[in-house]
């Protein structure tokens, strides 16, 4: 009976451990959703003429996170087309209305 017991207790304790690790693991956000949270600060960053690196992009890539850079301040710069793509031709056309 002692070692039945014992066997449950442990089958028990295995199974909340399991539970509990898998809801650890889940409330996590994903690495995309990072990167997500990043842009969108960084986006936000720039429209308020704001510096340094926000702290929702802390946990970026450092590859990653100079590319969000890039994207948002071409953003801010209104070279990029309705889908977030690079669009030279907005580009040329805002340097050459400055000449």
């Amino acid at each position: 009976m002692r070692r039945r017991t014992l066997l449950i207790t442990a089958a028990t304790v295995a199974v909340a451990g399991i539970i509990t690790g898998l809801v650890v693991w889940l409330s996590h956000p994903s690495y995309d959703d990072v990167v997500k949270g990043c842009a969108t600060a960084l986006k936000e960053q720039y429209a308020q003429d704001g510096q340094g690196k926000p702290d929702a992009c802390h946990d970026v890539k450092a590859d990653d996170y100079s590319a969000l850079v890039l994207q948002a301040a071409m953003g801010d710069l209104g070279w990029l087309d309705d889908d977030g793509k690079f669009d030279k031709n907005k580009m040329i056309d805002d340097v050459t209305e400055d000449q």
